[in-house]
C-alpha cells in the first residue's frame, strides 16, 4: 500500500490538514466509492480550512486582544441598543474587504472593547478607547499619517466614549481634524451603543451582614 509514503510526503511537503484527511478518509469504509476527484477534493478543501485557522490563531496571538470575545457569544438581549442587524452585516466581513471603517461609541461599560475584539483577528487596525484626551501636535501628525496610509487600503475599527460629532475639537488643529476626519468618517458604519455599564449587572452582589 502507499498510505506510509504518501502520508510521509505530505508531511514532507507541509500539507498537515490534507495529511489528517488522507488517513481519515483511508479509516473510512463507506469513502471506498468516493470517485479520485472526490477524494482530491476533500482533501484540498481540510488543508485550505487547517491553513486558514492557523493564521487566524497567528494573528490573534500577535494582536494580543484584551478580551477572548467570538461573536458567537455576543449578548443582544443586554440593555444596551445594539443593532443586531447592523452588527450581523460587521460579522460577513464585507465592510472589511471594502476597507471601510466601523465607528463603535457609546458609554463606559457598554462593551465596546469586547465587540472590537469578536471582529478582531482579522487585517483590522482596532483603535480602542480613542479620544479619552485631547491629541497634541505629535499626535495629530502620527493620527492622520496612520488613517491615510489606511484610506482605501484597510478597515479600521475605532471605540470611543466620545460621540463623533465631538471628535472635531479634540483632534485640536481644524485643517488636520478636517483631514483625520474625513478619512475616518467618510465610508465608516456607526454603532451606537447605550445603557448602564455591563460591569455593574455581571458584578457579585455582596450579601447584606
Amino acid at each position: 500500500m502507499l498510505t506510509h509514503p504518501t502520508l510521509d510526503q505530505m508531511h514532507q511537503l507541509g500539507l498537515a490538514g490534507m495529511a489528517r484527511a488522507f488517513a481519515e478518509l483511508e479509516a473510512n469504509p463507506q469513502c471506498a466509492d468516493l470517485s479520485h476527484a472526490e477524494w482530491l477534493g476533500l482533501l484540498l478543501d481540510r488543508e485550505v480550512t487547517e491553513r486558514y485557522e492557523r493564521r487566524l490563531r497567528a494573528r490573534l496571538r500577535y494582536a494580543r486582544l484584551r478580551h477572548q470575545a467570538s461573536v458567537e457569544d455576543v449578548d443582544y438581549r443586554a440593555a444596551r441598543g445594539l443593532d443586531r442587524s447592523l452588527f450581523q452585516a460587521m460579522i460577513a466581513g464585507r465592510w472589511i474587504e471594502d476597507a471601510q471603517n466601523l465607528i463603535i461609541e457609546g458609554p463606559a461599560g457598554v462593551g465596546k472593547s469586547w465587540l472590537a475584539c469578536a471582529l478582531g483577528g482579522v487585517k483590522l487596525l482596532i483603535l480602542d478607547d480613542w479620544g479619552l484626551e485631547p491629541l497634541g501636535p505629535e499626535q495629530r501628525h502620527d493620527m492622520l499619517e496612520i488613517v491615510e496610509d489606511r484610506y482605501g487600503r484597510g478597515a479600521t475599527l475605532i471605540t470611543s466614549q466620545i460621540p463623533v460629532d465631538r471628535w472635531h475639537p479634540l483632534i485640536g488643529e481644524p485643517t488636520l481634524a478636517d483631514a483625520i476626519l474625513d478619512r475616518i468618517v467618510h465610508n465608516a458604519h456607526r454603532l451606537h451603543l447605550r445603557g448602564d455599564s455591563l460591569r455593574k449587572q455581571k458584578a457579585p452582589k455582596i450579601a447584606a451582614a
